[in-house]
């Protein structure tokens, strides 16, 4: 079973105890609160022992004060156990409702990342395709090329802060917020595995916004703990999103084609030999910023070279990838159609 189906099924078994503890509460208190009702006290006193003798003397003072202990305990007894009942069954409601796929912790994630998906399935099988490729584990936190999970996911093309704070004894915290401020979020136990998790975050994903909690909370619109003045504020910030962009491919035998998908030009960059090169040409908007962007394979690694528009004169840099950081800005520019925030910057 892949990673993400395994997790999904793990929840939906953790709310089904909330259905049979329920359903055994239900029995319970709907069987003695009716027994009770039918009998009256010679059924409340026939549990024997000690429990009798209390009863018995709890009948006897209310008797002496002039209440009428023979009604009014059973039915405060009754009433007890038909509480016990009601929250049985609150119990039953609650954990069907659960066990329904979408409303699990990772479902409810899951339907926040459909974007560029046509079902909530076709999310779970991109995760479980994804972590299937031996992902990088740090504790209960898997980062794949695509997507980032834990009891939820999120699509690391989507992500816009990456965050770190502990909020007590064995719960070191990792979040991350994506552009539509949906937050993903994992206790750790360990905060070496929170860290280390964070720093490989931070190189996969260079151009987001990294910080403490003070960052976190200032990113998502909120006000800082702590003074103006001594606030770690994130190291970028969330851009307006740019438009839709649309682009031709532009192989390593040098002829242009819009007919590509994204798993092919994957491809192609991962067969790359030394001193090969492939582009994405922008075709559209034509006030793009940017002109073309190549994937150049070199004796140390992958290379991204983005060429800019400006002024009338081209300009252009040069970064190091390795291939997930190269699939995940192809992610960008192909799925998304939108650049990746540190070419606009």
């Amino acid at each position: 079973m892949s990673l993400a189906t395994k997790t999904l099924s793990k929840q939906k078994r953790f709310y089904f105890t909330y259905i049979w503890r329920g359903l055994a509460l239900v029995g319970i208190g709907g069987y003695a609160g009716v027994m009770i009702l039918k009998d009256g006290m010679g059924t409340a006193v026939q549990t024997g022992g000690g429990v009798n003798i209390l009863l018995r003397k709890l009948m006897s003072g209310l008797t002496q004060r002039g209440i009428n202990a023979e009604q009014l305990i059973p039915l405060c007894m009754a009433g007890l156990f038909f509480i016990i009942g009601a929250i049985g069954l609150f119990n039953v409601v609650r954990g069907v409702w659960q066990i329904i796929p979408t409303h699990t912790m990772l479902g409810k994630s899951v339907l926040t990342q459909r974007k560029g998906f046509e079902s909530f399935r076709d999310v779970i099988d991109s995760i479980n395709a994804d972590m299937d490729l031996e992902p990088y584990i740090f504790g209960s936190v898997y980062i794949g090329r695509k997507w980032i999970l834990d009891k939820e996911a999120m699509r690391l093309a989507d992500i816009r802060g990456v965050f770190w704070f502990d909020e007590g004894a064995e719960d070191y915290v990792l979040c991350c917020v994506d552009e539509a401020q949906n937050v993903w979020a994992s206790g750790l136990r360990y905060s070496d595995d929170r860290d280390k998790a964070a720093e490989y975050l931070k190189k996969v994903l260079p151009d987001v916004a990294t910080g403490d909690k003070n960052a976190y909370i200032v990113f998502l619109g909120g006000e800082a703990i702590a003074d103006d003045e001594q606030l770690p504020t994130p190291t970028a910030v969330p851009l307006t999103p740019s438009p839709e962009m649309v682009f031709c491919f532009v192989g390593v035998d040098g002829i242009p084609t819009s007919n590509f998908t994204y798993e092919t030009v994957c491809a192609t960059v991962r067969s790359l030999e030394v001193s090969q090169t492939m582009a994405l040409r922008v075709l559209a908007p034509l006030d793009s910023p940017v002109s073309e962007i190549f994937f150049t394979r070199t004796d140390n690694g992958l290379t991204v070279d983005v060429h800019y528009r400006q002024d009338e004169k081209s300009r252009h840099t040069i970064k190091a990838v390795d291939e997930m950081q190269a699939e995940t800005i192809l992610e960008n520019l192909i799925r998304q159609k939108r650049l990746p925030n540190y070419f606009l910057s």
